[in-house]
């Protein structure tokens, strides 16, 4: 097996929250599957076919069995350069296919759906982009109009990037990117679901928030009527809202739902605008009294803001598995985007020594961090250090502070005191 192999594309199709497909969910969401022009297919507007052994799809597997890179893979080869556990060596294996009978047509409907039915979101994450969340691309289309008419100053890096970012997120159809609003309701949707309904092995649905957004029951049920109990369901939530519906229409199924909390507390509400951390508490409690058929599983995107402070967070998950008695997992999922809240605009000595004693502080037995805390210690302490991307962290927390009202170095610290020493 070749350095840029995975078993993905003989697996797995991901949706974006605009209808457009990926090879997976770690691929950036400029990376979508293009038709024989060029021009991006979709969800709602292609069939199955067209997407699963289109020429896009086909060019990728015949790359992957010559061993040649993949454009769209950038993502993984980068974690392994940085000696990480990628996607790619993952899926590898999870599936452990036989490359002596894989050809660059898939004879079979894909066996795992990522599914993004919208961008609709109840947060304004800081950390997250226009493509991911209507509540972001609204403010960041709110400040530019705004600076636009001198009201406001935004860097004008930050401008760029949010601009680029709203065009190529158009639900109107008329960029490039045939953006579609609401795709996944519409019936070529529904039609490619139906036909890999029976043989679905796993569904992994994120946003938006996914737990208000009622286009997921609809697929779920389709599940349910052909009878495929089997297929494994899982989804990434924010923890903030708490959808009973849902949860019984998950009944049947092993579920694993991922919910993300990012600090403990201030520092949650602070990345994760819009947490009411008392009501985000609550519901962290009602996922760990679930029936144990549901795995719950903590991700927290490791990020400028929180690299130096995780503790806190760690130590309550731990008490938390503890009391409740139940298995609780947590995983570092490490911030490339926006790049000026990637934990290199942190200098380095002050990266490591927040995680040099970090394997060594956690008691509760069922709570599973061991693995994680070992890969974000070593990704932390060792990517290096972006004078350029410290410049403009700057820039935007002092941007951020006024546009919010908020007292940036009274609420971050320890980044405050990183950011003022020397490099």
């Amino acid at each position: 097996m070749s350095a840029t192999f995975c078993a993905l594309p003989w697996r797995n199709i991901n949706t974006t929250p605009m209808g457009q497909c990926k090879l997976c969910c770690n691929i950036q969401d400029f990376k979508v599957l293009c038709d024989d022009q060029g021009f991006p297919m979709n969800w709602s507007t292609n069939t199955l076919q067209e997407l699963w052994n289109g020429a896009h799809m086909q060019s990728v597997r015949a790359r992957m069995l010559a061993g040649e890179t993949v454009e769209d893979c950038a993502i993984c080869y980068g974690i392994e350069r940085d000696h990480g556990d990628s996607p790619r060596q993952q899926a590898n294996r999870s599936y452990q296919l036989d490359l002596t009978t894989l050809k660059p047509q898939a004879h079979d409907c894909p066996l795992s759906m990522e599914l993004r039915p919208s961008r609709r979101c109840n947060l304004n994450c800081v950390t997250c982009w226009s493509g991911s969340s209507d509540r972001v691309a609204q403010e960041r289309a709110d400040l530019l109009s705004q600076h636009d008419q001198s009201q406001l100053q935004l860097p004008g890096w930050l401008t760029t990037e949010w601009r680029k970012e709203l065009r190529i997120n158009l639900a109107d159809g008329t960029e490039e990117w045939q953006s579609i609003g609401d795709y996944s309701q519409r019936p070529q949707s529904i039609d490619n679901f139906a036909q890999l309904a029976p043989t679905l092995q796993r569904l992994y649905i994120t946003g938006g928030e996914p737990t208000m957004d009622s286009t997921l029951y609809q697929y779920i049920e389709i599940l349910r009527s052909v009878g495929n109990h089997q297929c494994e369901i899982s989804y990434t939530t924010n923890g903030t809202l708490w959808n009973g519906k849902l949860m019984q229409l998950l009944e049947p199924f092993r579920t694993e739902i991922q919910i993300s909390c990012d600090g403990l507390g201030p520092l949650d509400e602070l990345i994760r605008r819009g947490t009411v951390w008392a009501e985000k508490q609550d519901n962290l409690r009602r996922y760990l009294q679930l029936p144990h058929s549901n795995h719950i599983k903590i991700f927290t995107v490791i990020s400028a803001l929180n690299c130096l402070t995780i503790d806190p967070l760690l130590n309550y998950l731990d008490e938390l598995s503890a009391e409740m008695a139940r298995p609780l997992s947590w995983w570092p999922i490490m911030l490339d985007y926006p790049r000026h809240l990637s934990c290199e605009a942190v200098p380095r000595m002050w990266r490591q020594a927040a995680w040099r004693d970090a394997r060594h502080r956690f008691h509760s037995k069922l709570f599973d961090q061991r693995h994680g805390v070992k890969h974000a210690q070593r990704v932390v302490s060792s990517r290096p250090f972006d004078a350029d991307l410290n410049a403009k962290l700057r820039q935007w927390m002092h941007m951020h502070g006024t546009v919010h009202g908020l007292d940036m170095a009274a609420m971050l610290p320890e980044l405050h005191e990183a950011l003022d020493a020397d490099f």
